[in-house]
């Protein structure tokens, strides 16, 4: 094909396309050039405002191979780039840029990464399906081109959207074995806003940064707070995220490390994992990770898929905070899907804590809740607060595990458990504990359901000891230097069918009490409720509480 000269290009931007090996045409709208290359396209000029750079573009895709290089100057901080000829984006190639500027990329239409999308930028991305980013004195419209475009030298303070805005995918139609790798550097933002946001085999990477997902189903404004995060309306519908087929999310390191998430509905399936924390190897004991937040209507995850911050080195991990206005399902499927902080052996460190709020709650089939450490450290508590019902139900027939809301820890306090619903359902070896292994405390168990708790294991056969294999639990194990502790139950019917209510200590430490305060209606079918010391049946071992 023939190479269209600069010069040409530049008389007639409209009319021709650059090369076989590039789609990115400029609209003429800001003094922007696009040279074609060897690699690609090479994208000079535009216009400058102090440290903030403004291109133009009527189209904007990169094929497989290829590359669009913003040759900015060094000391440019922001690239702002909007696509306004209404064509979707394919993004299967480079996008890189000189220095450490941050760059904006918004088309209304959508975007697309493919497999062979990849970013070299020494600053943040903001990709989005946004029709214009909003400054305190204007905007810079994808949509709007009747009037000038605002150049502006001030800093962007949102990300407005109009009806129906396009959506973000990466891997849209991939059916080959292929991830899509997209990753800043180190302590740099990477935002991926629609519309719908779908990532499929993709693999998001900001290590000690912010990774947000996330977009709105119809017009509103998004804005950035003094951190850079997105902050989200809210009285504008949300559009939906989903990660799927082994998707990875992940912004661990040696500290920092912050992943957000709004959307209608989250759909988490087929192994895929948002994941924060300190890096195998990194970090030191002042080190502090980021959070995990996650706002939408529905969350689920599926099919060993995982919510997970973890410690693999020195430092402390964050908090999980899961904020659902309908319903959290968490089911493992032929695996275990779970919301998890995780201390390896090696790391030392305190945890975060784990708080959840839904109008209601599903762990099946494997599905969990939970602190697991391994190595030394502190717990965070695990909060658990559910208008309508939680359901913990089953255990997965590849692992055993049961579906479980889970605090155990080897050396190091255990925090508290603590669950806030009307109804409190376990069934068919559905469990839920607290538990130490090493030294150190563990922590309590604290129900409070406003109309029922029921433990039913009918159908579900007995174990080796001949007791009922689901129920709430506080233990301690014959290793262990720590006092269990205490389980209290407020409800107003507590229903027992082969359930248990144990609280035990086979280490050297007493376990803890057990107080059921029942209103109304108390049944017990098949089910034991104890409360000893284990090995060496002390006589100084706690006797049960008020029934």
């Amino acid at each position: 094909m023939k190479v269209i000269s600069k010069t040409v290009f530049c008389l007639f931007p409209l009319l021709f396309p650059l090369s076989a090996s590039a789609q990115i045409t400029r609209d003429g709208t800001t003094s922007t050039t696009v040279t074609p290359t060897e690699a690609g396209v090479r994208i000079d000029d535009g216009n400058r405002a102090g440290g903030n750079l403004y291109h133009s573009f009527g189209e904007f895709s990169i094929p497989t191979g290829s590359e669009a290089f913003f040759n900015n100057a060094s000391d440019i901080a922001n690239i702002f780039s909007r696509v306004t000829g209404g064509n979707i984006s394919n993004i299967d190639g480079l996008i890189r840029a000189n220095g450490a500027a941050n760059l904006f990329l918004i088309n209304p239409a959508g975007i697309v990464f493919g497999e062979g999308a990849s970013l070299q930028l020494g600053g943040s991305f903001y990709g989005s399906t946004a029709d214009s980013i909003i400054f305190p004195d204007g905007e810079f419209s994808a949509t709007d081109l009747e009037n000038p475009p605002l150049i502006t030298v001030n800093a962007p303070i949102g990300l407005g959207f109009r009806d129906n805005p396009g959506d973000i995918a990466i891997n849209d139609d991939s059916t080959g074995q292929s991830f899509s790798f997209l990753a800043v550097n180190q302590g740099q933002n990477l935002a991926l806003v629609g519309g719908n946001v779908s990532i499929n085999r993709g693999f998001i990477s900001a290590p000690g940064g912010r990774i947000e997902l996330g977009g709105l189903a119809s017009e509103g404004i998004i804005t950035f707070d003094e951190n850079g995060s997105l902050v989200f309306p809210e009285d504008v519908a949300r559009g939906n995220v989903s990660l799927t087929q082994g998707t990875l999310i992940d912004v661990t390191s040696d500290g920092g490390g912050f992943i957000r998430v709004n959307a209608n509905d989250l759909e988490i399936v087929d192994g895929s994992e948002i994941f924060a924390g300190i890096g195998e190897g990194l970090g030191t004991l002042e080190s502090q990770a980021g959070d995990i937040e996650i706002n939408a209507r529905n969350i689920s995850l599926f099919d060993g898929s995982q919510i997970t911050s973890i410690n693999s080195g020195l430092g402390n991990i964050g908090k999980i905070t899961l904020n659902a206005t309908e319903n959290i399902v968490v089911d493992g499927g032929n695996s275990n899907s779970g919301v998890a902080q995780i201390v390896d052996p090696e790391a030392t460190g305190d945890v975060g804590s784990i708080n959840i709020q839904a109008q209601n709650l599903t762990l099946t089939d494997g599905g969990s809740i939970g602190n697991l450490v391994a190595g030394t450290a502190d717990s965070g508590d695990i909060n658990i607060t559910v208008a309508d019902t939680i359901v913990i139900d089953g255990f997965s027939e590849l692992t055993t595990l049961p579906s479980q809301i889970i605090s155990a820890r080897a050396n190091g306090d255990s925090g508290d458990i603590s669950i806030s619903t009307n109804n409190l359902f376990l069934s068919r070896s559905g469990v839920i504990i607290n538990s130490i292994l090493g030294q150190g405390n563990a922590g309590n168990i604290n129900i409070t359901a406003a109309d029922s708790v029921t433990i039913d294991n009918t159908g579900i056969a007995e174990n080796n000891e001949g007791s009922p294999r689901n129920g709430i639990f506080a233990s301690v194990s014959a290793s262990s230097i720590a006092n269990g502790g205490d389980i209290e139950i407020n409800t107003g019917n507590l229903f027992l069918t082969r359930g248990l209510i144990s609280n035990s200590s086979a280490g050297d430490g007493d376990a803890g009490n057990i107080t059921l305060n029942v209103a109304n209606t108390f049944l017990a079918d098949d089910s034991r409720i104890n409360s000893n010391i284990g090995i060496g049946n002390r006589e100084d071992a706690p006797a049960l509480g008020k029934v």
